[in-house]
């Protein structure tokens, strides 16, 4: 979950203060994201996807990771080619 929390300490934001550091773009595939679009404006990534998508559950979501995750994946590389 890309959330508050992440704004504040976990991996993700190490990784993207990191990135900001040295002017790199980064892309985040995450299974579900609360953040607002500002604070996704702040935290410096260029690219957000979230496994779960609008009309899929949760439940759904988690049982199918792998396979929505090789979706996402291919999203991620079609956007940023």
């Amino acid at each position: 979950l890309l959330d508050k929390q992440t704004l504040y300490g976990k991996v993700v934001k190490g990784v993207l203060d990191r990135c900001k550091k040295y002017n790199k773009k980064t892309a985040i595939i995450c299974g579900d994201t609360t953040l607002t679009q500002e604070e996704i404006d702040s935290i410096n990534a260029s690219v957000i996807i979230s496994i779960k998508t609008k009309g899929l559950s949760k439940k759904e979501s988690m049982r199918n990771a792998y396979s929505f995750l090789q979706e996402r994946a291919k999203e991620l590389i079609k956007k940023i080619t």
